[in-house]
């Protein structure tokens, strides 16, 4: 907590490398939290209030249905909308995929899924 400050220095590629692999590790949910509660999340390019409740609901969902998701999608649970994924992206570094992959969950998050066909709904954007 007392030398938080020193993430200023480190290159944003270099912690969006190390977060990648804690969030598709076991205890990403955790471990995320408490980065966020020990004051790392400005540092890191998060927004002020981060979505808790919404990362924390995929967390639970993909934990409940024995699914590995993409850091991207469990990370996008945070964001509120694309300026929050634009100024992450701006410090972390992220890819262009990445980046747009957020985007895309974060517009796309409240879409009701068609009741036959839960991917139809997404076949036929553009």
């Amino acid at each position: 907590r007392n030398n938080v400050e020193g993430l200023k220095v480190i290159s944003g590629e270099r912690i969006w490398m190390e977060w990648k692999k804690i969030l598709v590790g076991n205890y990403a949910a955790e471990l995320t939290l408490k980065m966020l509660e020990l004051g790392l999340g400005p540092y890191i390019g998060l927004p002020a209030n981060p979505n808790l409740q919404e990362f924390e609901r995929v967390w639970k969902a993909s934990q409940a249905k024995n699914i590995k998701l993409n850091p991207t999608t469990l990370l996008a649970g945070l964001l509120a909308n694309e300026e929050e994924v634009l100024d992450l992206h701006g410090r972390l570094k992220m890819s262009g995929a990445e980046r747009d992959n957020a985007i895309f969950i974060i517009e796309h998050r409240q879409d009701e899924p068609h009741p036959d066909d839960p991917l139809r709904t997404y076949q036929y954007l553009q």
